[in-house]
């Protein structure tokens, strides 16, 4: 399973397409001009049944000869859920690919630094990628021609191998995944803006694309598009609450997440809860939504009970 294929010598991300583009790309699977990075094999367009997530696949008889690591739906929508955020961050973004013999599960490059990172997301059991293992590949990448290597973890191996490889944790829900991801995504994004401004020599005309630079250029869950979208069009009751929940599961921890949904707020009119105010008006949305930026600073800040 990966979130990249190739399709007559270019690349293709699943995470990208459009739905239009996704039906031609079951017809060149069909047709034999759709291949995998990782083998070279036919590359089978499939969508995850619960989560909708898409991922291309080994061809059934093809599967067990590939060299590539073991993967399952988890990894695919957090390699999603990671290439999506580098991607709006404005890192150019390759994944699965292969370096120094090891497989990688997502190299991005920052376009204002050049820096090469590799990402490194990691779900499998300790069976199947013992820490060794882990340990090995990780000297491997050290010692490429990459800048950096980021280990994705869950907080238990994380606590296991944190004094030993640069990683960051992320919490491994068993009921939904979708917590799992938004914390992974949370924690990317707080690990990355830092690095991006201790490593970026800021420009004094204009930025990468030659356009002025913006001012007052937004950070953290500001910088959120779906944060935006809201402040733009706030959208139908049922729009806003999805919108809402997403921006909470991406931004705090799962549990945090559910509570603070929940729970009634002091700046939120009528005594509301977020989801609540997102449900009876576009003003109640507002509100849950400024409200979700306060926790998000006093969380960064240390002052959250």
């Amino acid at each position: 399973m990966t979130q990249r294929a190739n399709f007559r010598g270019q690349n293709v991300y699943a995470y990208q397409v459009s739905d239009a583009t996704w039906e031609l790309l079951k017809q060149e699977y069909d047709a034999g001009n759709l291949t995998l990075p990782c083998c070279g094999g036919n590359a089978v367009p499939k969508e995850h049944p619960t989560s909708g997530t898409r991922f291309f696949s080994h061809a059934p008889y093809a599967g067990r000869t590939c060299e590539w690591k073991a993967t399952g739906a988890l990894q695919e929508e957090l390699v999603r859920e990671a290439c999506t955020v580098l991607d709006k961050l404005g890192w150019k973004v390759e994944s699965d690919c292969w370096c120094e013999g090891v497989a990688v599960d997502i190299i991005a490059k920052n376009l204002e630094t050049g820096k090469r990172f590799a990402f490194m997301i990691e779900t499998g059991s300790k069976a199947d990628r013992p820490d060794d293992t882990l340990i090995s590949e990780d000297a491997i990448l050290t010692n490429s021609d990459l800048d950096k290597t980021l280990w994705l973890l869950p907080e238990q191996r994380f606590h296991q191998l944190k004094n030993t490889v640069e990683a960051i944790p992320f919490h491994r829900a068993t009921v939904d995944a979708e917590n799992t991801v938004g914390n992974l995504a949370r924690s990317l994004r707080r690990w990355l803006e830092p690095v991006e401004t201790s490593n970026s020599e800021q420009p004094t005309q204009s930025d990468v694309r030659g356009d002025p630079l913006p001012s007052d250029e937004p950070t953290g869950i500001e910088a959120d598009p779906e944060w935006q979208d809201g402040k733009s069009s706030v959208g139908s009751p049922a729009v806003r609450v999805d919108r809402l929940t997403r921006l909470a599961n991406r931004w705090l921890s799962a549990n945090h997440a559910n509570t603070w949904l929940n729970k009634v707020h002091p700046s939120i009119s009528y005594n509301n809860s977020p989801l609540g105010a997102a449900q009876c008006a576009a003003t109640g949305y507002l509100e849950a939504q400024n409200a979700l930026k306060a926790e998000y600073d006093a969380i960064l800040n240390g002052t959250s009970p």
